[in-house]
């Protein structure tokens, strides 16, 4: 219902270019701290993009797109700026795992799940009772349901997450883009109250 999350940025007023600012740090004077990023070196983020997509693209309103090139290129500006540590990044749309595609070691440090491959449909939930409308996809409503009650208890790793989004019915497969995580920490044993 919402309740639980706090919204600093909502409807038209979210664009490829907020996006790609509020990642990178990229402020004007008058934004005020609560509607920063404000992290580090030392930061673990969790960046969860959900919505419709196509082949290397997310969509915006219909209208805007952010593409892979462009995410990929965000994401080494963050790593560049030594915005993060880690960062577990999660697309729910479909065709998700084409946007990453251009991540490599200027991007290394992120995990990438996205809920369909290349030329897969992600598919939404049955309508809401109230409203008679799809409020989430399949995947989102079950990452949702699993990250806020077996997610959340301690010795719950990123690894447990993927076992879990695998065996659930989204109607579509989930995709693990290891790549540019990097070395070091085995991305299976990392604990998701580390990122969340």
């Amino acid at each position: 219902d919402g309740s639980y999350a706090d919204v600093d940025y909502a409807n038209e007023e979210v664009t490829p270019e907020l996006v790609r600012n509020l990642l990178t740090g990229r402020y004007d004077a008058t934004t005020p701290k609560s509607k920063r990023l404000d992290s580090n070196e030392h930061s673990n983020l969790f960046v969860y993009f959900t919505g419709h997509g196509g082949d290397e693209f997310l969509k915006f309103h219909d209208a805007d797109e952010l593409s892979a090139k462009e995410l990929a290129l965000t994401f080494a500006e963050m790593r560049a700026k030594r915005r993060f540590k880690r960062c577990i990044l999660v697309v729910d749309t479909c065709q998700a795992g084409s946007l990453f595609k251009y991540l490599d070691n200027s991007t290394s440090g992120i995990l990438a799940m996205a809920s369909a491959k290349l030329g897969e449909n992600a598919y939404a939930s049955p309508a809401d009772a109230t409203t008679g409308v799809a409020l989430a996809d399949r995947f989102t409503e079950q990452a949702i349901r699993w990250l806020s009650s077996t997610g959340s208890e301690p010795g719950a790793t990123w690894g447990h997450f993927v076992h879990q989004m695998t065996r659930a019915r989204t109607g579509s497969t989930l995709e693990v883009y290891e790549k540019a995580w990097g070395s070091g920490l085995d991305w299976r044993s990392a604990p998701i109250r580390a990122f969340l």
